[in-house]
C-alpha cells in the first residue's frame, strides 16, 4: 500500500497478492486533500477493505511509511 499527496490531489494504490497467484490492483484518487501520513492511512484502510471483500483470512501488510507501521505494530503513538 500507498498514499501520495501531491499538488493536484491526493491518491492511493494497493496491491492484493495471493497464495494462489491472483493479483488485485487499485489505483483511487481521493475526494479530498489529504497529507502523505493520511493518504498512507486511506490506503491502508481501502487495502484492508479490499482483502475483507475477497474472503482473506491473514493478511501482511508491507508499507514504506515508518509512521503508519509504528501505530499499527504499537511500536509508535
Amino acid at each position: 500500500m500507498d498514499g501520495v499527496s501531491i499538488a493536484w490531489g491526493s491518491r492511493v494504490g494497493i496491491v492484493l497478492d495471493s497464495l494462489e497467484v491472483i493479483r488485485v490492483e487499485r489505483l483511487l484518487r481521493l475526494g479530498f486533500y489529504a497529507s502523505n501520513n493520511e493518504a498512507d492511512y486511506e490506503a491502508l484502510v481501502d487495502g484492508l477493505r479490499a482483502a475483507v471483500k475477497v474472503g482473506a483470512i491473514d493478511v501482511e501488510i508491507h508499507s514504506d511509511s515508518h509512521l503508519v507501521v509504528s501505530q499499527v505494530e504499537k511500536d509508535f503513538e
